[in-house]
């Protein structure tokens, strides 16, 4: 596993504990929601994900044929 692979392991993982840690903090989950929760961040954040992914896919595209349109 490179390093960046590690260092984004670690972001995922501290950013659900900042939100878990804060969200219990101020009782805003029950304390048998926690599994709620991961579920519903998990779908958050792979929802996020997907659609930055998607937004950079179509720009690349769209910068690709315009490069090999020029080289042409």
């Amino acid at each position: 596993m490179s390093t960046l692979q590690k260092s984004e392991k670690t972001a995922r993982r501290v950013l659900y504990l900042d939100y878990l840690i804060m969200y219990r903090l101020n009782s805003w989950i029950p304390k048998g929601g926690i599994g709620f929760f991961t579920v519903i961040f998990i779908a958050g954040y792979a929802l996020v994900w997907v659609c930055i992914y998607t937004f950079i896919k179509i720009k690349t595209e769209r910068l690709n044929r315009k490069m090999r349109h020029i080289s042409e």
